[in-house]
């Protein structure tokens, strides 16, 4: 809490504490309020130089939030990821996952599995589809291979990479993959 006091007190930016209305319409709340802002406003009062812990906390969290997103933001669409997930906000996760499906679900969402990225390692060729011979991808197969048509019920036929991957689907991406026999080889 010191150095966060600290930091505050040193800086040379603006910082501004911003008063929240909670207890409007409640009478002894309001009394409260009142003799509050007459306490602080008296030439006998004190200043108050060490701020709570838990709200300078908040306020960090909020800024470094909002400074993160804004930089997501500038991340080109191509970017696998954030195809499929365009605010930074914590994925969702099924309580009882496996291990195995939590695996499938980030090296898909990323694009990155063995299956499509195992030829920079071995040096070899890009891998083609077989149906198709196009690069193998995880768009590809989630999105466009006639191949797995059928298979594309499981996560309701999606268009776009979000609607296949994305965490509504959480509990759906390692039953995609493992219907179509592929989940070995990510």
């Amino acid at each position: 809490m010191c150095q966060i006091h600290n930091i505050i007190t040193s800086t040379h930016k603006a910082i501004e504490f911003m008063w929240v209305p909670s207890h409007t319409g409640i009478p002894g709340n309001e009394k409260v309020d009142i003799l509050a802002n007459e306490a602080i406003t008296s030439s006998s009062s004190s200043t108050i130089t060490t701020l709570p812990y838990q709200d300078v906390k908040r306020c960090i969290n909020i800024h470094t939030s909002n400074m993160w997103q804004t930089s997501w933001d500038e991340i080109p669409i191509i970017n696998k990821l954030k195809s499929i997930k365009k605010k930074i906000t914590k994925w969702y996760t099924q309580p009882n996952a496996s291990r195995r499906s939590e695996t499938i679900n980030i090296r898909t969402r990323i694009g990155h599995t063995n299956l499509t990225h195992i030829h920079i390692i071995k040096h070899d060729e890009q891998p083609l589809c077989s149906q198709c011979n196009e690069p193998l991808s995880i768009k590809h197969v989630v999105l466009d291979c006639p191949l797995f048509v059928n298979a594309r019920d499981i996560p309701n036929h999606p268009s776009t990479m979000e609607e296949a991957l994305g965490e509504h689907n959480t509990n759906l991406i390692h039953t995609f993959f493992k219907s179509i026999g592929i989940d070995t080889k990510i």
